[in-house]
Formats: structure tokens, sequence, C-alpha cells
């Protein structure tokens, strides 16, 4: 088939959605579909990048912006419109949030292509600004109107699906197929024996060396992590120690908070990382930590990097979001999941110290490695969309694979 991915971002950008998308059109690939993705120019990329000489072929559109947390495609349906005469799609899959789309839709429809829509999240959750908020009001009878055009909306967990408002009114044609990574590379812990001293020295005491890795944003509920670290220190029980990796607009936030509690000798922030050292710290923690308190956080993919490390999770039970769905996937093959209150501190403590003590069980490691790549790996994801397309692409239509 001829597959069009219509993206916010591409790697080398940063991000969940962004990885995720080049996983699953790289695969695609590999499995002898023709694959383009078009997407925005991220601002630090100086010249606009289409690079026919990869799979998949990858066309960046300069922007303007970000407004609102949203880049502004310049000419946009001139250029997706160049696209489409050339590579003549047999589907566009969009991945949402992307208010571009919305703009491209007609261009879409004058060339008679299907859409598919992966609804990675909400535009927006609870707890964004009011000026999110008000821009969102203006954009929402679009959003609808979108979301009626396209064959099959896809989300990632049944949790997010039944939780989305907007989401509602087309719940017959939504689908499930959860987020995948391809483990085949980046993720190999350090033959670097520097790279793996620095890792350990992160963590400067003896104690449970847990990680969280992530952008420093409100929803990550970092605070609550820091706060269990203090609570570890007066009860007297098990310490714990804590290294926050990334960056973002909460970090000297956070670094204040670790300093007025007195604990800035158990809590450690790394500021942004690559993906060697990412592994390195995955490699010597004992735990990984995910404390979202929002549903901002859809599904959490970075538990699959902590989960393929071998090492046991715990995670926010926040209502809505996927997280959980990926605890309770892993936990139906290896003990390795621990959920946890969102606003409970106490409980987060109780649950990092329970899967510290049985993180050393017989064979643990091996088996949450087994377990995530049988049920996130991204072959059979990419399989699951392929019957998705067929469903929606009359077969006369398919470009053969």
């Amino acid at each position: 088939m001829r597959i069009l991915h219509l993206g916010k971002y591409y790697p080398p950008v940063a991000g969940g959605m962004e990885r995720f998308l080049q996983d699953l059109a790289e695969e695609q690939a590999r499995q002898g579909h023709q694959v383009e993705v078009f997407c925005h120019q991220h601002p630090r990329q100086p010249v606009a990048v289409s690079d026919s000489n990869q799979l998949p072929v990858v066309h960046r559109v300069p922007a303007m912006g970000p407004v609102l947390h949203t880049p502004l495609m310049r000419a946009p349906r001139r250029s997706f419109s160049a696209v489409l005469r050339r590579f003549q799609p047999d589907i566009v899959h969009v991945h949402w949030p992307n208010p571009v789309a919305m703009w491209l839709a007609p261009v879409m429809q004058r060339h008679a292509v299907p859409m598919v829509l992966q609804w990675h999240s909400d535009t927006i959750t609870e707890r964004v600004s009011p000026a999110v908020k008000g821009a969102y009001r203006l954009m929402q009878p679009l959003e609808r109107s979108f979301l009626s055009r396209a064959k099959a909306v896809v989300c990632s967990s049944p949790d997010y699906a039944r939780c989305s408002a907007i989401l509602k009114p087309v719940s017959s044609r939504v689908r499930i197929i959860p987020l995948g990574m391809d483990f085949s590379h980046r993720l190999h812990p350090p033959d670097n024996c520097a790279l793996s001293d620095w890792a350990g020295q992160q963590w400067s005491q003896s104690g449970i060396r847990v990680l969280s890795l992530g952008r420093l944003s409100f929803y990550k509920n970092i605070p609550l992590l820091i706060k269990a670290v203090a609570d570890a220190r007066n009860d007297g029980g098990m310490p714990v120690h804590l290294v926050v990796a990334g960056e973002g607009p909460q970090a000297r936030g956070l670094q204040a908070l670790s300093r007025s509690l007195g604990i800035q000798d158990r809590v450690r922030f790394t500021g942004a990382l690559d993906q060697a050292q990412a592994n390195a710290l995955f490699s010597q923690c004992d735990v990984f930590a995910l404390a979202s308190s929002d549903r901002a956080e859809s599904f959490g993919l970075v538990l699959l990097e902590a989960l393929w490390h071998g090492k046991p999770v715990v995670v926010a039970n926040t209502p809505g979001s996927g997280m959980r769905y990926v605890v309770e996937s892993i936990n139906a093959h290896a003990p390795g999941g621990y959920l946890f209150d969102p606003c409970g501190t106490r409980d987060a403590l109780e649950k990092i110290r329970l899967a510290a003590q049985g993180k050393d069980a017989p064979g643990l490691s091996q088996q949450l490695r087994t377990a995530v790549v049988k049920s996130f790996s991204i072959e059979p994801i990419c399989r699951q969309w392929t019957e998705l397309y067929q469903s929606i692409v009359p077969n006369d239509r398919q470009a053969p694979v």
C-alpha cells in the first residue's frame, strides 16, 4: 500500500508521538509498503528537508510559531497537494493532535483519499492554561467536523477512548491499537565503562535507585516523587534516591522544592540526555517511576523502554490515561508493574519500596523484557494498522505490497 503519514514533527525532534511515528513508518517500509511522511519543519532545523534518500521519505515544511504550542505551517495546502498528486496515497494516516490537519482536510477530500485518525491524545486536558482553553473553544466545531470525516479513529488504550468526551459522538468508529516500539536498536545497554560509571554516580548514596525520565512539564507530577523521597528520609525505612532526567519549564521549581525539603543530596537533576545516557541510567536504576497525574500522559511510551531494560515500573493510576493499560498488559505475563494513587505520596513510596523488594526475583528482568516485546513490539502493531487500512481501502485501489 501507499501510506502517507501526516505528523506534527519527525525525529530527530524528540517526543513520544514523533518516536512512534518514526518506528511505525520505518517498519511499514520494511514490510514492503510505500511510505512517506508530511510534517512541520522544527524551528531548530534551519533548512526545510525533503529526504528522498531514506525510507520512509520525509517532507518537512517550513513553519512559523509555535503559537499556543501549535506550529503554523507555511502554505500547507499547496505543499500537501503536490505530495498527494505525486505520491497518490491509498490512505492518509493523521497523527492527532495536529491542528494543521483540519486545514488540509478539504485537500484530502478533493483528492478522494480516505483518512484514518490516530488519536494520540485530546487536544487539551483539564489543567491547560485559560488561553489555550479559550482558543480550543473556537476550534472545537472544526475538530468535530474533522472527526466526522475520519474512516476510523484509533486510540492507544481502551481507558483513554472511554474517557475522551470529544470521541463519544464517533464511538462506533473508535478502534484500539496500542503504541509500540522498535526494540531492535536504540535501547541497548552501554558497553562504555565510563558511561556506566557516570550513570551509577548519579545516585550518590546507598538505597533504592529511582529514575524518572521525560519532559519536566506540569502534568508529570514530579513534586509527588520528590515528596516521597522526603517521606522516606523521615520515616526511617529504606532510603530512596531519585534521578530526574530531562528538561522543561518546571525544572527550576522542582530544584527549589528539593532544596526546601532539605533533600537536595537525594534528588539529582541531569538535564537533557541523549539516548546512550538514558540507556545507561535505565541499566543502573532499581525502579522506574512515572507519576503523571493528567490525561496528557495518554500512554507512557517511556514505560516500554524501562521494561525492555528489565526494570519494574511504578506508575500513577491516573483516570483515563493509558498508563494502567501498559501495566496490566505487562502484569499478565510478569509481576513488574505497580500502580499508585496519583495524589498519594505515601502510596507512591510504598509501591517504590515494594517494587525494589521484588526486583531481584529470579528471572524477573528477562520476563519483563520478554513481556514488553510480546505485547508492544512494533512488528505486530504495524500488522494491526495494515489490517485496518485494508478494511478501509477497496482492494482494487490498494498498491501492491
